[in-house]
């Protein structure tokens, strides 16, 4: 099964082109397994180059991403046209910073096989969502988390204003009986995947980790040059 990174980029937001060219650099410099990066995005200026085939773009029209304001433009990697049978898929959100190899965390995402991987909240923990990072295979019920937000998406938006896109799966999963079967990265591969604002202290990532969640402020591009591994 390949392995297909996904990252989404909406424009007029606070994130632009670079930060998305930002991640992808940093995924092949820190991992040498095979893979593919999957761009979701309403940007139809964004260019992958004409010679690189590791590069997948999936266009959305202005009137589709107006269905999607802000960050429930990801819940499209659950469409089952946007993401395709035989890959297990990696999302990350643009904030991430990868600071070591991750090749391991890439096998043990494989290995996982159909399982639905996500964070733990750093702060709330009790298998509560933090939805920075998922990994995921296609299939039907994770389907349904797109299809039934596009059916009430208003009513959606506003029952889940504060708990947003994370706190909307979380119930998507729970309501098809999925729940108990979540695997969160923190239990797979302990102190790899960190928060900056919890585990990075003086700018410093602990031992072992090669993933730093950047959730709310600052970013990593306003603390440039003082996270280190």
């Amino acid at each position: 099964m390949s392995l297909r990174f996904v990252l989404v980029y909406r424009t007029g937001g606070q994130y632009k082109e670079w930060h998305v060219r930002r991640l992808m650099a940093q995924l092949r410099e820190y991992c040498s397994k095979r893979f593919e990066i999957h761009v979701i995005t309403d940007d139809w200026s964004f260019e992958k180059p004409m010679t690189d085939e590791t590069i997948i773009t999936h266009y959305v029209s202005t009137n589709v991403a107006s269905w999607f304001p802000g960050w429930w433009l990801k819940l499209l990697m659950f469409h089952r046209g946007v993401i395709l049978p035989g890959h297990r898929y990696l999302y990350f959100d643009l904030d991430t910073t990868i600071v070591a190899n991750i090749d391991r965390l890439v096998s043990r995402v494989i290995e996982a096989d159909d399982k639905f991987i996500i964070l733990e909240d750093v702060y709330r923990g009790h298998r509560h969502y933090q939805s920075s990072i998922m990994a995921f295979s296609p299939s039907p019920w994770l389907n349904e988390i797109y299809a039934s937000y596009v059916r009430n998406a208003t009513d959606t938006q506003e029952l889940f204003q504060v708990g947003g896109d994370q706190e909307y799966i979380q119930y998507c999963v729970a309501l098809v009986g999925k729940f108990s079967d979540t695997v969160y990265f923190q239990d797979m591969l302990p102190d790899n995947v960190v928060s900056y604002k919890v585990h990075c202290p003086r700018g410093r990532a602990p031992a072992g980790a090669s993933v730093v969640i950047y959730h709310g402020q600052p970013k990593p591009w306003d603390e440039e040059g003082r996270l280190y591994a």
